[in-house]
């Protein structure tokens, strides 16, 4: 083997590399990309790369793996930490393969291993920068660019070790860290056996008796496991209402009924869509951001991974949903008018116009012919309301005041779907664990804290000065010194001071995704 790689001249390549090119060229003229049994997940563009690469091997000598194709097997073994499955990745054929070249070594089935080997290094080095599954696809209301690196171009650098290469590629956020934890310990759950099944019934209040308290005993591994709801059960399910974002009052009726019902696959099933989630999401963030979790009803302000402000928001209804996206916050306007959007005025308002226009007047509704400045102020009760059937052609604006739907503040971060953070006058509403309850925007509960924060650099704003302004109900816009990034994302596991938190999925969406991902071997195609 030495003496002919010696006489090789220049411009020649190897035999192996010999052998190589003809198969990449045939794969070129007959359109046929596989390997054995399996299937080139990215046969064109290995094609290509090989081509571009005078064919030399990455995996492969003619008559030996290297040491990285060894390498490579065992990361793609331990792609369920990710929540991927190896199966997706040519495990198995690979080990096959090895097990075969090491009866009898041939050219071709070299050939075979290098090519099998380069496509699981696309597949496994791509799903773990940008996700196995795209989410346009999924969600019509994801709006955030998947992070895109070209792993073709890492082929080219197969340096040092294998498994640190592709951690790296993996999200860095320590909650993905959290996560890849939390899977682990609920896959230990897995295999513990039967998870006993609770029926619709009456509420169970603590207190009281009923004969799927024993059975709930038996999961948390209280005793005696009798059929009187009494402590430390109680105490149990009020904590396990709250790491599900239920109302903690203690009471088992449906809804934790159907919590308790999940079982650790459905679980594990669930931590794997989230950090796909993560996965699609770009690598870098700024270093002080605000961070909503739509299906969390929650907003934090993070500044150098440290959470400085935290508060409840409010966010859209399930047929009004909230998008994923992200933008600038650039400024925020004290006793803002509220602008009625043409939707929100004939779904919502022209009912109760054509009920009792005086009931809007008395909340500071007004009336104009149109949408510019010069539009004229029209008198409500002299409109025909009954006479409209779903659509109205005015303007409807409502006064700033105490019963102005946006409250005493806005927070804008301009963008194509509308939507802002800002206060409101039903403050009772943040009272209910489950807060999906707006139009699309987001209500915060502590607006003039977060104000207070953004404006802190601006020192002419002093709390005083913010007051007498909204006292006068005079609209005033106050840009920010400081504009701050603005993300609107969706986890619904989360992981907090060691606590596992299983959220509601308000709008529907983890179902989807994790059907998606069971189908990603059957539909992989050739990434662009």
């Amino acid at each position: 083997m030495i003496w002919m790689l010696l006489l090789l001249g220049p411009g020649e390549i190897s035999p192996l590399a010999e052998s190589l090119r003809n198969r990449v060229e045939n794969a070129l003229a007959n359109g046929i990309y596989d390997c054995g049994d399996e299937q080139l997940m990215h046969g064109s563009h290995l094609t290509d790369f090989y081509m571009t690469h005078d064919f030399e091997p990455r995996w492969m000598e003619i008559d030996q793996p290297k040491d990285k194709f060894h390498q490579l097997i065992d990361c793609l073994k331990k792609a369920s930490d990710h929540g991927l499955d190896p199966n997706d990745y040519h495990v198995h054929q690979l080990s096959s393969f090895l097990e075969a070249f090491a009866k009898g070594p041939s050219a071709r089935l070299a050939v075979d291993m290098e090519l099998l080997a380069s496509d699981a290094f696309l597949s496994y080095a791509s799903h773990l920068v940008s996700g196995s599954v795209d989410p346009k696809t999924l969600d019509p209301e994801w709006h955030i660019e998947r992070s895109e690196q070209d792993p073709r171009m890492l082929l080219q650098q197969l340096e040092g070790n294998l498994s640190r290469l592709f951690e790296g590629l993996a999200p860095q956020s320590p909650q993905y860290r959290r996560l890849q934890k939390a899977l682990k310990l609920w896959q230990s759950r897995q295999v513990e056996g039967h998870w006993d099944q609770l029926e619709s019934g009456p509420i169970i209040k603590p207190g009281g008796k009923h004969p799927q308290v024993a059975l709930i005993k038996r999961r948390f591994a209280v005793t005696p496991e009798t059929e009187n709801y009494d402590e430390p059960l109680i105490s149990i399910i009020k904590d396990f209402q709250k790491r599900h974002y239920l109302e903690a009052d203690g009471k088992i009726g449906d809804q934790t009924r159907a919590v308790l019902n999940l079982t650790p696959a459905m679980k594990v099933a669930q931590i794997k869509a989230n950090l796909e989630r993560w996965r699609w999401l770009p690598r870098t963030f700024a270093e002080t951001h605000i961070d909503i979790n739509i299906a969390g009803f929650d907003l934090k302000v993070i500044d150098r991974n440290e959470t400085v402000l935290a508060m409840d928001v409010i966010v859209g209804r399930p047929f009004r949903q909230t998008p994923v996206f992200t933008a600038t916050m650039r400024y925020l306007v004290l006793s803002p008018y509220w602008h009625v959007p043409p939707m929100l005025a004939n779904q919502d308002k022209l009912p109760d116009f054509k009920q009792d226009p005086q009931k809007l007047i008395d909340l500071g509704f007004r009336v104009f012919d149109g949408w510019g400045v010069h539009a004229t102020e029209l008198d409500p009760m002299s409109i025909n309301w009954k006479a409209m059937k779903t659509s109205m052609p005015y303007r409807l604006r409502q006064d700033p005041g105490p019963q102005n739907a946006l409250g005493q503040v806005k927070f804008m971060f301009p963008n194509e779907y509308n939507v802002y953070l800002h206060d409101t006058p039903a403050r009772e509403l943040f009272k209910k664990a489950q807060r999906g309850l707006s139009s699309g925007c987001i209500r915060v509960s502590e607006p003039m804290r977060l104000a207070q924060y953004l404006l802190q650099d601006q020192p002419e704003w002093t709390p005083e000065r913010i007051d007498s302004v909204i006292a006068a109900r005079q609209e005033t816009t106050i840009t920010l010194t400081r504009p701050i990034q603005v993300l609107l994302l969706y986890w619904t596991v989360l992981v907090q001071d060691e606590e596992v938190y299983f959220l509601q999925d308000l709008y529907g969406r983890d179902q989807i995704l994790i059907e998606s991902l069971k189908k990603v071997t059957s539909q992989i195609e050739d990434q662009p």
